[in-house]
């Protein structure tokens, strides 16, 4: 394996494991979310998601988006920036590497 392919692998799986532990907050809440609702829904209750409590009473249904916009919004800037740095990082290796074999290649013209 050439030591490009090994540079791009790392950079693309470091990129992409940044990613994911930036959304394990909103993955953790969800499924905490998830299993409450399902042991509510097998008490024969209804979940009500604002509350956060389970009771008997008819409750609309609220989106988990709509319910934590702020965490969104802060977790899909933050993503775009680990995916911005790391597409940066590739480039600015490839972009040297193409430097250095012009600059080799000037070299043996003179």
């Amino acid at each position: 394996m050439k030591k490009k392919d090994f540079y791009t692998i790392i950079v693309v799986c470091l990129t992409i494991c940044f990613v994911v532990i930036t959304w394990l907050p909103a993955i953790t809440l969800y499924v905490r979310e998830f299993f409450l609702d399902k042991s509510c829904a097998e008490q024969g209750g209804n979940f009500d998601y604002a509350t956060q409590l389970c009771d008997q009473a008819p409750h609309d249904y609220i989106s988990f988006q709509s319910r934590y916009p702020v965490l969104f919004d802060q977790l899909s800037g933050i993503s775009v920036l680990i995916g911005l740095f790391g597409i940066t990082l590739l480039l600015m290796k490839r972009k040297r590497k193409d430097r250095d074999d012009y600059l080799d290649k000037m070299e043996e013209v003179e």
